[in-house]
């Protein structure tokens, strides 16, 4: 007659009493006493013509069948002449081994080593560059399995998202990193050897709509203040380079849309291009120019209502030559592109909290699907320091003119 095996089920477990509980195969479970812990995972066998134990694991969070395939597992490594006590003393080492010699684990060694010559700025800029665009990807990765093309595309994902300053000087980083790696002989290969930056970059190229620089925003803010046209089209202007949202979605504010106890818009669904609400946190200086629309069309039913036609919102046009004029070739639609590269470069924000404020879909439908959070209150912060980021260039450059005209 054959051994029995798989004797014991999820619920013969709950009545066990103190004792061993054998399952077969060698495999049982041992109940101390009461409490949940105090249930642990054995199983016996013989090495080398001694009888060893191996320690699988405290029940429930190694179910039973779990248990099972571990005891599966050390069988095999019998069948082979593995210990697998050893084994399992082995494959911790190696976890260990990985996890130190982790690309995370390597950079903050590298930082802290190299940071007694670098200011706290330099150290500031790497560790960010590092945590926002490379940890996300290769963290977790050990330092000897990183390969040229894991570097190529960190870089190219920088780039693609219009920071191409930024994304050299990743690269440059990532060059000082491996050369330092291969110095203390954590790799035997530098995987950015053949990179070059005038290669990867060149002919790289991303079509975005026309967007300001952030040394021409601030000019750009006075000369629209100085803007001889309708107000409300200057207001409206305004509002969306403080907000950053699309232009349709500026012009078809409704005032049902603003709680000004709150400090927030809500952008229905069908004015979304990703036909989803938005809620947008408003600053001081955003409520300021909502106020500023009040007086000229509360009683209409856009906040940026058409001073030719008030049952319409402001044409997209009307937007886009005001910015156009202004800003030298810039587009309304562009003004996003400037928000999101300045806030990049900044290091002070993370992608996704940028990317929520734009309200822009993850192309992956599965992380997309999980993604459940907006952000709100990164968002309201990020916010707040855009607008301060905004009055300060305005009040540099006139700073600048003031200067020039003296």
């Amino acid at each position: 007659m054959g051994i029995s095996i798989n004797k014991l089920t999820e619920l013969s477990i709950r009545s066990l009493t103190v004792g061993k509980h054998f399952d077969g195969g060698g495999l049982y479970l041992l109940v101390k006493g009461t409490q949940p812990s105090s249930r642990l995972w054995r199983m016996k066998y013989r090495y080398g013509g001694k009888e060893k134990l191996l320690a699988i694991g405290k029940y429930p969070e190694i179910s039973v069948k779990e248990a099972r395939l571990a005891r599966d597992e050390a069988k095999r490594n019998l069948r082979d002449g593995i210990d697998p006590s050893q084994s399992k003393v082995t494959a911790k080492k190696i976890l260990a081994d990985e996890i130190s010699n982790s690309v995370k684990a390597c950079t903050y060694r590298w930082i802290e080593k190299m940071s007694s010559g670098w200011g706290d700025k330099t150290r500031h800029t790497t560790e960010s560059l590092f945590l926002r665009d490379v940890f996300p990807y290769i963290g977790g990765k050990p330092i000897t399995q990183v390969g040229t093309l894991d570097i190529l595309s960190i870089v190219l994902r920088v780039e693609k998202r219009g920071a191409n300053f930024q994304a050299k000087r990743l690269l440059m980083k990532l060059g000082a990193f491996f050369r330092w790696a291969i110095v203390n002989q954590l790799v035997k290969d530098n995987p950015i050897i053949s990179l070059r930056g005038a290669e990867i970059f060149k002919g790289y190229k991303v079509t975005h709509r026309a967007a300001l620089s952030s040394n021409a925003i601030g000019q750009f803010l006075i000369d629209l203040e100085g803007f001889s046209g309708e107000r409300i089209v200057r207001l409206a202007v305004e509002f969306l380079v403080h907000t950053a949202l699309r232009p349709g979605e500026v012009r078809h504010i409704r005032w049902e849309d603003i709680d000004f106890d709150k400090g927030t818009l809500t952008i229905p669904a069908e004015n979304m291009k990703m036909r989803r609400a938005h809620v947008v946190p408003l600053t001081e200086r955003s409520l300021a120019l909502l106020r500023d629309a009040q007086v000229l069309n509360s009683r209409r039913t856009f906040v940026f209502a058409s001073p030719v036609k008030p049952s319409q919102p402001l044409s997209e046009n009307t937007l886009n030559l005001v910015v156009k004029k202004l800003g030298n070739g810039a587009t309304s639609h562009g003004m996003r592109a400037t928000f999101s590269t300045i806030a990049h470069e900044s290091l002070n924000w993370s992608t996704e909290v940028i990317e929520a404020a734009l309200s822009h879909q993850d192309n992956n439908r599965i992380r997309a699907a999980y993604a459940r959070t907006d952000y709100l209150e990164q968002r309201i912060k990020l916010m707040r320091w855009w607008s301060n980021y905004l009055s300060s260039k305005k009040m540099q450059a006139g700073l600048a003119l003031i200067k020039q005209a003296c």
